[in-house]
């Protein structure tokens, strides 16, 4: 078995190898990944929920009903 070191982007979930290795050929894969740091990802949320809630009225946060927070009657049989 040889190695072989190469960089490479990926491209709809998947990652092109050089043409050098014929098809059909067995490969062993290790895949190194920069892992997105806390903050980033945190920032990438934030950043999320600011857009879902672009936009929005008073009206569009009120409740239409208030149902289910009262103490329920159950009927006596």
């Amino acid at each position: 078995m040889r190695a072989l070191e190469f960089e490479s982007v990926t491209s709809n979930h998947s990652v092109p190898v050089p043409e050098n290795i014929p098809d059909g050929t067995p490969v062993k894969v290790v895949v190194l990944a920069k892992d997105a740091s806390s903050e980033e990802r945190q920032r990438q949320f934030k950043a999320l929920l600011c857009e879902v809630a672009q936009g929005l009225t008073d009206v569009d946060l009120t409740r239409s009903q208030e149902t289910g927070r009262d103490i329920p009657e159950w009927p006596i049989s």
